[in-house]
């Protein structure tokens, strides 16, 4: 499993360590650049954290479908998405692809990856 840190603040990135992740004084972290291999981040400003939440698309994959209780659901792989908001989430996207089906908004259905 690997390790993070992240500013002090909580703002910003979070970065994660690298395989020689740490000595006395630094964070030794994989860089987001390609440019670069790995930065060094000072432990007086940066701490241990959580890694990031990744979510995927799956708004593709769901269908529309009534429920027991003669509600509307929304499935993936079987489970109504709608009663798993840990696992899932909704998100609200707009752009200038929706404005050709002359929608100004859509929802997007993600799954937890991580």
């Amino acid at each position: 499993m690997s390790q993070w840190v992240r500013h002090k603040s909580g703002e910003g990135n979070k970065w994660e360590l690298d395989a020689h992740g740490q000595s006395t004084h630094v964070w030794r972290v994989k860089a987001l650049e390609k440019d670069y291999l790995f930065l060094y981040l000072p432990k007086s400003e940066y701490e241990p954290c959580e890694a990031p939440v990744i979510w995927e698309d799956v708004t593709d994959q769901c269908a529309l479908g009534g429920t027991q209780e003669g509600a509307l659901g929304i499935w993936h792989a079987g489970v109504n998405v709608i009663h798993h908001r840990i696992t899932y989430r909704f998100r609200k996207v707009s752009g200038s692809s929706l404005a050709i089906c002359g929608l100004k908004w859509a929802f997007v259905v993600e799954r937890k990856k991580s």
